[in-house]
């Protein structure tokens, strides 16, 4: 049981490393979109309405991969981290925007209780 687990530790050591070598994270480029099914993901910097706590945080530049089909964007692991981590210290962005909010006045779907 040990040698499995030291191997699976190298094994993890080894694809971070091999990751890291070929200069950044594993590319999704050319993917199939997994929400349309029909779509290819394709790499580019995008403006992202991240909500938190109640909030909506807009974020400029974000680099994702997009759907050519759906527009569905996808964020690797560590962007999500600094996405999130840029929500929780909202009070540190200097430009801040007001927006009106309102409600749709004619509702085509019955409220079901």
């Amino acid at each position: 049981m040990l040698s499995s687990l030291q191997s699976m530790r190298s094994w993890n050591k080894k694809t971070r490393m091999e990751i890291s070598e070929m200069g950044g994270p594993i590319k999704m480029e050319n993917e199939r979109c997994d929400f349309c099914h029909e779509g290819r993901l394709k790499a580019q910097n995008v403006r992202e309405y991240y909500r938190y706590q109640g909030e909506i945080v807009i974020i400029d530049n974000v680099p994702a991969y997009v759907c050519n089909t759906c527009g569905e964007h996808y964020h690797l692991a560590p962007v999500a981290k600094k996405l999130r981590n840029i929500a929780e210290n909202r009070s540190k962005i200097e430009e801040w925007i007001s927006v009106p909010i309102t409600t749709f006045d004619k509702p085509i779907f019955e409220t079901v209780t």
